[in-house]
């Protein structure tokens, strides 16, 4: 079965394989790490803590307790705004492992899922974001949804190849964008690619580290000179 997933993925595919016929509840799982869990056992059940969420735990038994807790940020907005990127820094700071962490919420008002295994250190330990000082309500977070909080850009591309529209999105050269490729620091679909000439196709979710992540929306159109005009959210 092995031979069947990337390389990268096959630790992943041995411990989930290992829970076969056992109750088993993962930590959050992205979407990539999901879609192997559905492969692997097809009557697997994923939730995330609310509707629409991104990273899901996944039940291997008959359960209602996905043992996830959401909590309230609450900050004075005055000393700054909460990002999605400083509160994930923030709690991995604190040496919590990332699949503790389910979404991060950050609209009109912000929250965090988490794994109940850390909610008591999260609470004792989570005091602030960058120098921000944070204050943590419990709350239900069954019924928040999920807003796509991306900015629409439009971009002009040669042809979908994964180094060009990195290049285009990210205004950088066609080399520099090859050398993340190649470096490991480029995932689509939550997958680790190497392949440059991967072609990117709607509704593609591309991440760059030390860049952040965009989202292949549409195609609008060709110009005279044969190019294409995409519109891209980017986060």
């Amino acid at each position: 079965m092995l031979e069947h997933f990337n390389k990268e993925d096959q630790e992943f595919v041995k411990k989930i394989k290992n829970s076969i016929g056992k109750p088993h509840l993962t930590k959050f799982l992205d979407l990539n790490e999901q879609t192997i869990v559905s492969r692997i056992i097809p009557d697997a059940n994923f939730y995330g803590g609310y509707a629409g969420s991104e990273m899901k735990r996944a039940s291997f038994f008959e359960s209602d307790d996905y043992k996830i807790s959401c909590f309230k940020l609450v900050c004075d907005e005055r000393f700054g705004k909460l990002t999605h990127r400083s509160i994930l820094g923030s709690v991995l700071g604190l040496g919590i492992e990332k699949e503790n962490i389910g979404d991060i919420l950050v609209d009109d008002e912000t929250h965090i899922f988490v794994t109940d295994e850390i909610k008591k250190y999260i609470v004792l330990n989570f005091t602030t974001v960058g120098k921000i000082n944070i204050d943590l309500k419990l709350v239900d977070g069954s019924k928040l949804t999920r807003s796509e909080n991306y900015k629409l850009i439009k971009v002009t591309l040669k042809s979908f190849r994964l180094d060009i529209i990195i290049s285009s999105v990210y205004n950088c050269s066609r080399n520099e964008s090859k050398n993340m490729i190649n470096k490991g620091l480029v995932r689509v679909n939550h997958r680790l690619t190497e392949n440059i000439s991967y072609n990117v196709k709607q509704g593609d979710l591309i991440s760059v580290r030390q860049k952040g992540r965009f989202i292949f929306l549409e195609e609008l159109g060709m110009s005279r000179k044969s190019n294409y005009f995409v519109s891209i959210g980017l986060y």
